[in-house]
């Protein structure tokens, strides 16, 4: 990766919805033994149905990515870490990220964070801010009209929340979301067309940008 260089990164969106018994018949056959063993321990019902939408996800995308004729991929889950794919000529790393039924998935060579976070106001905003902001997000946080400080507010979380998973990725030392500040870093947030989604993309550069947003719609063909 030369110095300096934006990489494009897709951003792939689906939404779960109230009833996905028929993907769970797709997916169930295609599932690796960890991912198994990791459904078989969902029980929580919603949990569950973006457990089998997110690794429909998966699959849809990288039959996009990699040829049908090419060599089988294997996905391998672990615990607090994104599902690792492993292929004989592909290095493909997998970001995950959920909110308010929304799904986004990152599918690329590079190491990356993902995040994002349904916006809406809040009623105890400031407080909820002091409980992970530094002092300097904080400070300017305050001095925003309040128009704009719940736009803030999602900037900044959804940037350590990626930024903390990025570190965790790349196994580096992993800093409380309090701890990172986000101030003085030019932003890399973006946001879909409807405006009530905020994202995040981490990169150990920090320089990248989203070229697009690919929505599918359910059902997922995987």
């Amino acid at each position: 990766m030369h110095a300096g260089t934006i990489l494009p990164i897709t951003v792939w969106l689906t939404e779960t919805v109230a009833d996905t018994h028929h993907l769970e018949k797709q997916l169930l056959p295609l599932l690796f033994p960890s991912e198994q063993k990791r459904l078989n321990n969902i029980s929580h019902s919603r949990k569950r149905r973006e457990y089998i939408t997110s690794r429909s996800l998966i699959r849809h995308v990288l039959k996009q990515l990699i040829s049908q004729t090419d060599q089988p991929w294997e996905i391998t889950e672990y615990k607090n870490s994104p599902p690792v794919v492993t292929h004989p000529t592909r290095n493909i790393n997998l970001s995950l990220s959920h909110s308010h039924n929304t799904i986004a998935l990152t599918a690329t060579e590079y190491v990356l964070g993902i995040d994002i976070e349904y916006t809406r106001p809040r009623l105890n905003l400031e407080a909820l801010a002091q409980s992970f902001m530094t002092l300097p997000e904080q400070q300017h946080f305050e001095m925003l009209p309040a128009s704009k400080q719940t736009d803030f507010f999602y900037r900044c979380w959804c940037a350590k929340e990626a930024t903390y998973k990025l570190r965790t990725v790349l196994g580096r030392e992993t800093i409380p979301i309090e701890k990172l500040c986000t101030i003085n870093r030019k932003s890399r947030i973006r946001y879909s067309s409807d405006r009530d989604m905020a994202e995040h993309i981490q990169l150990p550069t920090q320089r990248c940008s989203c070229t697009s947003f690919n929505r599918n719609k359910m059902p997922l063909c995987i």
